[in-house]
């Protein structure tokens, strides 16, 4: 039976079978919030605590937390809070 999942979804869906799609948007939003804050453990905590749940979902919210840290450092994009200064 084929995955009728979108592309994204349908990788992780072979690779952890079984997940709902709603995991997908808390893995998301922690992948967002640690790159975007510049705080990937601080998001990691949230995420889990805020939606209790359990360690079910930390492999997937550790893969995509530091997949958006490393590339977040490596393209050097400036911080959300930065202004632009006129030299």
């Amino acid at each position: 039976m084929p995955c009728s999942a979108p592309p994204p979804a349908a990788f992780w869906t072979h690779l952890w079978p079984g997940t709902p799609l709603g995991a997908y948007a808390l893995i998301g939003a922690a992948a967002v919030l640690a790159t975007t804050q510049r705080a990937p453990l601080t998001a990691i905590v949230l995420v889990l605590e805020f939606t209790h749940t359990g360690l079910t979902l930390l492999v997937p919210i550790l893969i995509a937390v530091g997949a958006a840290t490393l590339t977040h450092q490596h393209l050097h994009w400036p911080a959300a809070n930065t202004l632009p200064t006129d030299s």
